[in-house]
């Protein structure tokens, strides 16, 4: 058998638990956990991926035993091999994925503050008004009296 193979099939198995154990934690923070459903997410979710992989594992460890090892055998173990590489490759891609989503719903939560309030034009909401400080009139210097500010419209 092909050690890097099995490397890459135990790394796959432990992603897949991964998603997994993080689908239950998710589940227990949304209180949606329910232990009746977990023998049917084994049987419908893990057991098919990892029941494929490992018969592909097993298929690529059969053509290099009876057809030859990738480097004496010609192109069929060298192709099987791609093909099982890939097939792993694009599973364990899924199952990243499916991670860092389940990540990201553990992930707190932050609650911004709401934004202020802007009146759309034409609404019959009061739009907020603003009153500003009048300015004190200056004496004049010729004696005369004072010039009253002009007021805003």
């Amino acid at each position: 058998m092909n050690v890097q193979l099995i490397l890459a099939l135990v790394t796959v198995t432990g992603v897949t638990f991964l998603d997994w154990l993080l689908g239950i934690l998710a589940s227990l923070k949304t209180h949606t956990f329910s232990l009746q459903k977990l023998p049917g997410q084994l049987v419908t979710m893990i057991l098919p991926y990892l029941g494929g992989s490992g018969l592909l594992v097993v298929i690529q460890g059969w053509i290099t035993q009876y057809v030859g090892s990738t480097s004496t055998g010609g192109a069929v173990p060298a192709i099987s091999l791609g093909a099982v590489y890939v097939a792993l490759g694009a599973y364990a891609l899924k199952v990243l994925s499916d991670v860092w989503t389940k990540i990201l719903a553990l992930a707190p939560t932050t609650t911004n503050p709401a934004p202020p309030a802007v009146p759309v034009l034409g609404s019959t909401a009061a739009a907020p008004t603003a009153t500003l400080a009048q300015p004190t009139p200056l004496p004049s210097p010729t004696g005369a009296p004072p010039i009253p500010p002009v007021s805003a419209v």
